[in-house]
């Protein structure tokens, strides 16, 4: 490609395989697409499948597949359902009823409620691919159409019943039997023993500084019960101290908890860590001089190391650097901190390894599950929520209601001739986009292939406030099924 022909490039994260195909996302401006980042993607890798839905039956979503060696087992789907009919025989057989293009819900306190009618002494149990059906399922009950709710497997033994559920064996009688299943739903057991957390931030210090009463009565108002605040830092000492612990007792007194929030994406590594350091100093050093009930409840960490443009030339030593910043942060506080995560994160295989390398000292990680719709944020928040089931950590759920720019997402594809180029070197990968198209014997040629314009209210309940509280109050009754599960935390919400 011709120097003077490039409009616009990017490095992306480098892959072990050449990318099958680049998004390339921007905005629109006095109507021309507007590039701002890309990334690479390969067709064969393997997507999240969905959820299957809660309080729905969901018998239309599962296939069937008969087992047992005796070959004793056949089964007919019916307009309402489905009938499973065994011969006599000694050898295990049955059906499994397992979802292909959706998942089991894992983590959560839940009950798999089957409704259906028995002729033989049938036992059905939720169980881990490949796992029997346990000796202490009980039998279907006989000749009546009634609701059982399934045994779960708790394969750790620690008490978490329902992890590591992938499908439904329904088990042969030794005698001939014939059962008719109508329905098949999942049912959260959800539960809290406290009041939710409800959080939101503070980002600008004047705010609470000159106007410390109206923030107070704005969070009483929301219903707020934890803030979290961006702190100036003078001299290397916490500013206006004083100022700040009348804040911070007042908030206690009206039942608010008050985080201090720190967070650059530049923090991972050089003079952004050194600094990083030195504020959390500074605000430990504040704590330990404070009154007992002028304390900060906390300290979040908002670092989002995927925004600096180092990131796609090493992310798995960025996720490293990112991790051992953290260690040395708490340690600096000396108590467990909050961690600002993108749900995306625990999908990616140098982030997890990250998180696990942290979870031991944080005390909640807060998801930016940043959807609107139900189902896309328990799609973004469930794979946290089991994590922090499975590690004892506590899950907040962020929810943005700021401004989120309406966005255009072009996709090109390999081909022999286009105007976009992908240059592999040692460390990244860069994107190049011409206002021409190119053809090159050797090299990757990308030609445009689609758009699509992805709204911002897809992401931001930006303006929308009664929908926002809408669906929170629509989520409490699905998210305490979780044990990790602490409450929300509102982005833009001020």
């Amino acid at each position: 490609m011709n120097q003077a022909d490039i409009i616009w490039m990017d490095l992306i994260a480098k892959s072990a395989k050449a990318p099958s195909r680049l998004v390339i996302e921007g905005l629109t401006k006095d109507g021309q697409f507007v590039p701002e980042r890309a990334h690479g993607e390969n067709t064969g890798a393997t997507p999240r499948l969905p959820l299957l839905p809660f309080e729905t039956n969901v018998l239309p979503l599962l296939d069937g597949t008969v087992f047992g060696r005796e070959k004793r087992v056949s089964f007919k789907n019916k307009r309402n359902g489905l009938q499973l009919t065994c011969k006599p025989g000694t050898a295990p057989a049955g059906l499994i009823l397992k979802p292909t293009a959706h998942r089991i819900p894992q983590g959560l306190d839940q009950s798999i409620v089957m409704g259906g009618v028995a002729r033989g002494q049938f036992r059905s149990a939720a169980v881990a691919a490949g796992a029997d059906v346990p000796a202490t399922a009980p039998f279907f009950p006989e000749s009546k159409t009634t609701p059982v709710e399934l045994w779960l497997p708790d394969p750790a033994g620690r008490g978490l019943p329902g992890h590591g559920t992938e499908q439904i064996v329904l088990l042969c009688p030794e005698t001939a039997g014939t059962i008719d299943i109508r329905s098949i739903a999942l049912r959260p057991g959800a539960k809290l023993a406290t009041r939710p957390i409800l959080a939101s931030w503070v980002w600008q210090p004047e705010d609470w500084q000159k106007n410390p009463a109206e923030i107070l009565a704005w969070a009483t108002s929301m219903q707020l019960n934890r803030l979290y605040l961006q702190l100036d830092i003078a001299a290397g000492e916490v500013a206006h101290p004083e100022l700040l612990g009348t804040f911070l007792t007042e908030a206690a007194d009206a039942g608010i908890a008050v985080f201090a929030v720190e967070g650059d994406p530049q923090m991972v590594r050089g003079d952004g860590r050194t600094n990083a350091l030195a504020r959390t100093s500074a605000i430990s050093r504040f704590q330990d001089a404070a009154m007992p009930n002028g304390r900060l409840a906390g300290i979040q960490y908002d670092i989002e190391p995927y925004i600096s443009p180092a990131y796609a030339f090493d992310r798995q030593a960025i996720w490293k650097d990112w991790s051992y910043t953290l260690e040395e942060l708490h340690r600096l506080w000396r108590s467990n901190i909050e961690v600002v995560v993108p749900f995306w994160l625990i999908d990616d295989v140098d982030g997890r390894d990250a998180i696990e390398r942290i979870q031991s000292f944080v005390s909640s990680f807060t998801v930016m599950a940043y959807r609107t719709s139900d189902e896309a944020i328990v799609e973004a928040s469930e794979p946290w929520l089991n994590f922090g089931v499975l590690h004892g950590v506590n899950i907040i759920i962020a929810l943005e209601s700021g401004p989120v720019p309406d966005e255009v997402h072009r996709t090109y594809v390999r081909s022999n001739t286009g105007t976009a180029e992908v240059v592999r070197f040692s460390e990244a990968d860069a994107v190049l986009v011409s206002d021409k198209p190119i053809s090159l014997d050797r090299g990757m040629i990308y030609a445009f292939s689609h758009e699509i314009k992805v709204s911002g209210d897809r992401i931001s309940f930006k303006g929308k406030l009664p929908l926002l509280l809408a669906t929170i109050d629509r989520l409490r009754t699905t998210f305490p099924s979780w044990r990790s599960f602490s409450g929300f935390a509102l982005h833009g919400l001020r």
